[in-house]
């Protein structure tokens, strides 16, 4: 989708997507999720018909088995509001 501004047309869409994700990474389900997330991204990544001048990226934090840890990681994770960039 773009948008015409004078004689140019500006893309609406961003250049990079960033998702999200919050597990813990040392588990069971941490070892089969995290390349399972990664072989996806790299796949969408490959097939530029999916998303189409769109990198996946993905923003990956260890909760340690805390839902604490887990709530704090996801508000601040970068792009949140109020999130602290680090």
């Amino acid at each position: 989708m773009a948008a015409t501004i004078g004689n140019s047309s500006v893309s609406s869409r961003p250049s990079v997507l960033k998702i999200g994700a919050l597990f813990t990474v040392d588990s069971v389900i941490g070892r089969s999720a995290k390349p399972g997330i990664m072989a996806a991204i790299e796949d969408v990544n490959a097939n530029k018909s999916i998303l189409p001048g769109v990198k996946l990226e993905v923003i990956l934090h260890d909760t340690n088995c805390s839902g604490f840890l887990g709530t704090v990681e996801g508000e601040n994770t970068p792009g949140n509001p109020g999130s602290v960039e680090r």
